[in-house]
């Protein structure tokens, strides 16, 4: 019985630290493959002010990536100190839907 609990025990500890040590993606918006997920424009727009409050856009444009076939808007923003950054958002839950 006592081996049993040890067995499990360690089997437990081997497989939460096989997932802590995986890679997972980030909705931080840095690639299409992080992309933040839009509701909507305005919620877009409200991500930026919140991540960026003092940005200007400097460019947004939107493209198709036709390998998994959704829409993405990706947004380039200047911050106060000059250095820009871009973000991309999946807009393919609304984008065309109007």
């Amino acid at each position: 019985m006592k081996s049993r609990l040890l067995l499990l025990s360690i089997a437990a500890m081997v497989i939460s630290s096989c997932s802590a040590t995986k890679t997972q993606d980030v909705a931080d918006g840095s690639s299409m493959n992080n992309a933040i997920k839009a509701r909507s424009v305005d919620n877009e727009y409200q991500i930026m002010k919140d991540r960026c409050p003092d940005c200007n856009i400097k460019s947004q444009r939107v493209t198709k990536n036709d390998v998994n076939n959704k829409h993405y808007d990706i947004l380039t923003l200047t911050k106060p100190g000059g250095e820009d950054v871009t973000y991309y958002f999946d807009i393919t839950s609304f984008y065309g839907r109007f």
